[in-house]
């Protein structure tokens, strides 16, 4: 695009010209033209390439070729105690942005979202166990966790952030001495992090962020370290101040079985179409305002 525009710009330039400029000009319009012309070439063929993919998913569930755990339902696990990703609404709904996403592939699949809600630690072995087809809650693409499962293309980018009560002495992780203890989150890279890098520190580790959180608010602990988007939400009400965002640079993805090459092509498949046609920059803009979508976007290419 930014060729076409520079190509119009130079046929278009102002004032007298001799001939041979003019010749010029002429040549830089019709290159011009013929870029344009290559641009919707290409991006008719990036919507063929979309409907032929989701005419293939279609297929694959109307033939039930997807191993499913109950066939023309697609059986979700989370763990609904992490807004703004999964969590619970006024009407004890789930709700939050991995809900809304997961919604939308499942639609580009033909199949509706049933969700399981269940403790974080418990996601990975109910897919192994094909309890659920699919678990989605803000979980890190890692080594060790795909030792076990297999994952989508990743959706989302995330950090850590560490967490303390308004007045907090705290200013930063290097104030995180042998009197300071830590709440940490069971089962999550945020626990490994904390373990692995704080070794003054004291490390509590809880079952989930309601848990955590009433722990700091109760004095129990100094301060939490976990997902910083998961911490947004506490800092704005005023509950807890973000003291400091640590880059972890985390890929979240969709957890599979294993074994299921079928249903983990059709779950790409859908992701990159709900990326593709806008949907995800829509989703992410509801629930993280003042983000940079496009920044994420390119991160996860």
């Amino acid at each position: 695009m930014l060729l076409v525009v520079c190509l119009l710009a130079a046929a278009c330039g102002g004032g007298d010209s001799t001939e041979e400029e003019r010749a010029a000009q002429a040549e830089i319009a019709t290159l011009a033209s013929e870029a344009l012309d290559a641009l919707d070439e290409a991006v008719a063929v990036s919507g063929e390439q979309l409907q032929e993919a989701a005419e293939q998913v279609s297929e694959a569930v109307q033939e039930g070729q997807l191993g499913l755990a109950t066939p023309g339902v697609l059986v979700v696990g989370t763990n609904a105690d992490f807004l703004p990703f999964v969590g619970r609404g006024d009407d004890d709904g789930i709700r939050g942005f991995d809900v809304d996403l997961m919604t939308e592939v499942g639609s580009r699949m033909g199949l509706e979202p049933v969700w399981v809600d269940m403790p974080f630690p418990n996601l990975t072995g109910a897919v192994t166990t094909g309890e659920v087809d699919v678990v989605i809650a803000a979980i890190t693409i890692t080594n060790q966790r795909e030792e076990v499962i297999d994952f989508s293309h990743p959706y989302f980018v995330g950090s850590q952030g560490l967490a303390a009560p308004p007045g907090s002495d705290l200013t930063g992780v290097e104030d995180l001495s042998s009197d300071v203890t830590i709440a940490v989150l069971a089962d999550t890279t945020g626990e490994a992090y904390a373990t692995d890098t704080f070794l003054d520190a004291e490390i509590a580790s809880y079952a989930d962020r309601a848990t955590a959180l009433g722990a700091l608010s109760a004095g129990a602990v100094d301060a939490v370290f976990m997902d910083t988007d998961a911490l947004v939400e506490q800092a704005r009400e005023g509950s807890v101040v973000l003291v400091e965002e640590v880059p972890t640079a985390e890929r979240y993805g969709i957890g599979l079985a294993e074994d299921n090459a079928p249903l983990r092509t059709a779950v790409n498949e859908a992701l990159d179409a709900v990326v593709a046609d806008g949907t995800y920059e829509r989703i992410f803009t509801e629930w993280f305002p003042g983000r940079d979508v496009e920044q994420v976007i390119d991160l996860l290419r």
